[in-house]
């Protein structure tokens, strides 16, 4: 059967450390602890300097608080090992909610991402599908090439809280195709306040935000005009359409103006692509 190697990277406070050394050394199989990681640290600064010791062809990213079950990861990974044109494939991802109300326990279990397969020989499309109903992909099963070539692209272009989400589901698009499979996967804890109930929309006000913006559109275009096989004028309006349109969507579910925004897209092509502003429209 398939054997895992398990990494942890702890970047905890030195006295959590403390107590999490104490918890693997209890663990009943095999891992490598590693605490030379700072509290401050961007999570693919640690990532990147765990992947560079990885030598198996897969690997799956997994927060503090995430369960897996690895009998569907064992699956996906056949999967992967059969499609050799798939960079990563996951399966359902849930929440729970185990609280009480007065004194009476509650537990709720609900299926809360966007589940889709997306199986598009064409890059640009397969990123259009991503962005269109924004796939979260950052705990899939990943090819560790394609993992390590994202983790390197986020480092030195996007050291962002959110936009490195972005970034990695749009290069994941580009290296190749996702697949869902329809069984359980995942379980996370959600709280009443966690994030999982409440979506996080600071990063669309930012003061950084038009800057990482502009570096997502710069970056995508340049892979998409190299996967694509397409001039770099119009990758880069491909992606300035479906990245502009994801952006006002969050900010309409935000409860955030888009005039302003929707005005200086408009604007950017006017400027940069005056052949195609004709066709470009908002829905």
């Amino acid at each position: 059967g398939i054997e895992y190697n398990v990494i942890i990277a702890d970047s905890s406070s030195s006295n959590i450390k403390r107590l999490n050394e104490q918890f693997v050394q209890n663990l009943n199989f095999n891992c490598e602890y590693r605490n030379d990681f700072k509290e401050e640290d961007f999570i693919f600064v640690k990532i990147q300097k765990i992947l560079e010791n990885v030598t198996t062809p897969y690997t799956l990213l997994a927060a503090h608080d995430d369960f897996f079950l690895m009998k569907s990861v064992k699956k996906i990974i056949n999967f992967l090992e059969n499609n050799k044109d798939y960079s990563a494939a996951y399966g359902t991802h849930y929440g729970f909610l185990h609280e009480k109300i007065g004194n009476e326990p509650i537990f709720f279990l609900r299926d809360g991402r966007v589940h889709r397969s997306i199986y598009s020989g064409d890059p640009f499309v397969r990123l259009q599908n991503t962005f269109g109903a924004y796939v979260p992909l950052l705990y899939s099963v990943f090819r560790t090439k394609d993992l390590f070539f994202i983790s390197s692209e986020i480092n030195e272009h996007m050291k962002h809280y959110k936009f490195f989400e972005c970034f990695l589901n749009g290069l994941t698009a580009l290296s190749g195709k996702m697949k869902f499979l329809p069984i359980p996967y995942s379980f996370r804890e959600l709280s009443s306040t966690s994030d999982g109930m409440v979506l996080d929309h600071g990063w669309l006000v930012g003061d950084d935000f038009n800057d990482f913006f502009f570096k997502l559109k710069e970056r995508l275009s340049f892979y998409l005009s190299s996967f694509g096989k397409m001039q770099n004028e119009e990758a880069f309006f491909r992606v300035e359409v479906v990245s502009s349109l994801f952006v006002k969507k969050r900010r309409e579910m935000a409860g955030l103006p888009t005039d302003d925004f929707q005005n200086s897209f408009r604007n950017n092509i006017k400027v940069i692509f005056p052949r195609f502003f004709p066709a470009v429209i908002f829905e």
